[in-house]
C-alpha cells in the first residue's frame, strides 16, 4: 500500500491507510463483491438501486449501506478499470457514485475521525481508485 500511494505520490492520514489495507482484505474474497439472495444466489446489484436503498433506510442504518457502496465502487474501478472501460457504465461513474456515498457517511458519522476519514476517502476517491489500480497490475495476473 505504501509503495502504491508513493508511486501516485499521494499522502493519506494512517487510519486511511489502515481503512484501505483492510478493504483490500476484505475483497480478497470474491464472495465479498456481490450481494446474496435469500437463497444464497449471487445477486448483482447496481450501484444505483444500492444508493436508492441507502437514501429510503433509515437514518441509523445508512452508514453501513453508503460505506458499502463506496467500497464496492472503490475496489471495482480500481481493480477493472479495463473491463469498465468497455462497458456501459464505466469507471467515472464508479469514481461519482463512491466518493458521494463516501460523503454522505461522512455526514451521518458522529465521530470526528469517522468523518475526517470519510472525507479524505471522498474527496480523494478517483485517486485512491488509482492506487488500487496500482496495486492490481502487481497482484492481478
Amino acid at each position: 500500500m505504501i509503495q502504491a500511494l508513493g508511486k501516485q505520490h499521494l499522502s493519506t492520514m494512517p487510519e486511511t491507510e489502515f481503512y484501505l489495507v483492510h478493504l483490500l482484505n476484505h475483497f480478497m474474497s470474491a464472495d465479498q463483491l456481490y450481494a446474496r439472495d435469500e437463497n444464497g444466489a449471487v445477486k448483482e446489484e447496481p450501484l444505483a438501486l444500492m444508493i436508492k436503498e441507502a437514501v429510503e433506510s433509515p437514518v441509523h442504518q445508512q452508514i453501513p449501506l453508503f460505506r458499502k457502496v463506496g467500497d464496492v465502487s472503490l475496489y471495482v474501478a480500481g481493480f477493472f478499470q479495463d473491463s469498465l472501460n468497455r462497458k456501459l457504465v464505466d469507471v467515472d461513474y464508479y469514481i461519482e457514485m463512491g466518493g458521494t456515498a463516501y460523503h454522505h457517511v461522512a455526514a451521518c458519522s458522529d465521530e470526528e475521525i469517522f468523518r475526517v476519514l470519510y472525507v479524505e476517502l471522498a474527496v480523494k476517491f478517483g485517486e485512491f481508485v488509482e492506487v488500487f489500480a496500482v496495486i492490481g497490475d502487481h497482484t492481478v495476473p
